[in-house]
């Protein structure tokens, strides 16, 4: 009982911190804005270089492949979008040709089971200021990005 009740207390702490790296507060269509004033963000998370591929990339792709192949048996068009990430990460020696491999192989296992890929990766747009780590964009940056995605959808359809 003490267990639940300390997770609980810590649940309400999370989604009490609205400007960290910690927040739950999920909105009502399942995301959670990361609000982080510029002083708090994370050096470590800013600077990190991820360890890619690493242990899991084969079975991330194999996991894609397999939903991409059910959506198609299922007649559901399959919209892939590849997120942006920071120019430093994507721009760096050690990192650039493994990013854009992997982009390839997204949109290889998309194409092959008929779905549509998108590459919304664009350091020119999605500028540093528009981060809070590596990955996760501002509240502006996500308004950029939904923006972005509902052009690409729209023209589609």
């Amino acid at each position: 009982m003490l267990s639940i009740l300390y997770r609980h207390q810590l649940l309400k702490q999370y989604k009490a911190a609205t400007d960290d790296y910690t927040n739950l507060n999920f909105d009502e269509f399942g995301g959670v804005a990361l609000t982080i004033p510029k002083k708090k963000i994370s050096s470590t998370r800013w600077n990190e270089m991820p360890t890619f591929p690493n242990k899991n990339t084969s079975y991330q792709y194999n996991a894609l492949k397999d939903l991409a192949l059910f959506l198609k048996n299922k007649r559901i068009v399959f919209i892939y979008a590849q997120a942006p990430m920071r120019s430093a990460l994507a721009n760096a020696i050690e990192t650039k040709a493994i990013i854009n491999d992997h982009f390839k192989k997204c949109k290889s296992i998309v194409a092959e089971n008929g779905g549509i890929y998108l590459n919304l990766h664009s350091t020119s747009i999605y500028d540093d200021s528009l981060f809070v780590d590596q990955y996760h964009l501002t509240s502006e940056g996500s308004k950029i990005y939904t923006k972005q995605i509902s052009a690409k959808i729209n023209n589609i359809f």
